[in-house]
Formats: C-alpha cells, sequence, structure tokens
C-alpha cells in the first residue's frame, strides 16, 4: 500500500500515532493520536498473525523483532509513525486488532507489520478472527 492511498478512516493520525511499550510478538501499546489532537492509549493485537507465547520457543525472537518494526529500532530514540487500522476483539471487546503498516524508507511505502513478521518466520498467519488470545 502507498501511503497516498491511505485514507484515514480509523481517524489516528500517522504522524502522532506510535508504539511505547512492548508486550510480545503479537501486542505492543501505542499512542493513537486522533485528529483532534486527543490521544488514546491501547493495547494493540496485530491481526492475521500469531506469534509464540512466552515460555515458547521464538518467544524472545519474535517479541524483539516486532519492537523493531514499530519503533524502528531495538533501543528506540525517535518514533516513527503508525498507520493503525483498528477493531475490537469479537470476543472480550476488551482490546483492539489492528492491522498496523510502517514506511520504514520515508518514501510512502507502506508496508503491512503482520506480514514482515509471517514473512520473516516469526509467527504463523491466521484468519482475521482467528488469533489467539
Amino acid at each position: 500500500m502507498n501511503a497516498a492511498d491511505w485514507l484515514p478512516t480509523w481517524r489516528y493520525d500517522p504522524a502522532r500515532t506510535y508504539a511505547y511499550r512492548q508486550i510480545d510478538g503479537d501486542t505492543f501499546v501505542a499512542v493513537l493520536g486522533l485528529p483532534v489532537g486527543v490521544r488514546s492509549d491501547e493495547s494493540l493485537r496485530l491481526a492475521r498473525y500469531d506469534a509464540p507465547e512466552r515460555g515458547e520457543p521464538g518467544w524472545a525472537e519474535a517479541t524483539a523483532a516486532l519492537w523493531s518494526l514499530v519503533t524502528g529500532s531495538p533501543l528506540a530514540l525517535s518514533l516513527p509513525p503508525l498507520y493503525v487500522g483498528t477493531f475490537k476483539e469479537r470476543r472480550t471487546f476488551t482490546r483492539y486488532v489492528a492491522e498496523v503498516w510502517i514506511d520504514p524508507a520515508g518514501d510512502g511505502n507502506l508496508l503491512n507489520v503482520s506480514d514482515l513478521m509471517i514473512a520473516g518466520g516469526h509467527g504463523v498467519g491466521v484468519a482475521r478472527g482467528e488469533e489467539r488470545w
């Protein structure tokens, strides 16, 4: 997807939406910037992707890989914008499931984080709504 084609239908301002706390290889906490200058801190579970759970082989690697993608580095000093589309988790409605895109080259070519994690071998792809909780 190209950034010029991205329509902010979810109403999060990418320039003010960023990751600030990692949970594991498929979940992190982000500040979601709303257009009116309000912010919302939310736990985001990546859609269509399952990472190993704590204690399972590959957990630490998946957790580090996700944090590196959404912050731009393992030890983030400046946080890149995130393009986020969310929907409420269907079973509990207590957290957001999210499609998250990044622009690592800064050229407007957006890459889907779930797809990158799957391609990197850090977990498995699943149908939306079938993610492990």
